[in-house]
C-alpha cells in the first residue's frame, strides 16, 4: 500500500496516493472542485452585481424553463 500524500487547498485537503502522477491529482481536484460547485461559485462571486439584476436575471431564467417545459408538453400532447 502506498504512502498517501495531502494536497492543500483553500477547500481543505485532498488525499492523493504517492505513485500518481501530477496530471491525474490535477484532474481529482478539478472533479472535486467541480462536484462541490467551487468554480460555479467563484465565477458567481467574481464580480458584484446589484440585486436588482440578479432578480431580473432569475426571472428571465424562470420564464425561459416555463417556456421548454409548454413546449415539451405541447409536442407530447
Amino acid at each position: 500500500m502506498g504512502v498517501k500524500v495531502f494536497v492543500k487547498t483553500p477547500f481543505g485537503a485532498t488525499p492523493v496516493e504517492e505513485d500518481f502522477q501530477l496530471k491525474t491529482a490535477l484532474k481529482k481536484f478539478k472533479k472535486q472542485c467541480n462536484r462541490e460547485g467551487v468554480t460555479k461559485d467563484f465565477r458567481r462571486h467574481e464580480f458584484f452585481e446589484k440585486p436588482s439584476d440578479r432578480k431580473r436575471r432569475d426571472k428571465a431564467r424562470r420564464l425561459i424553463n416555463i417556456k421548454k417545459a409548454q413546449k415539451e408538453r405541447e409536442e407530447q400532447g
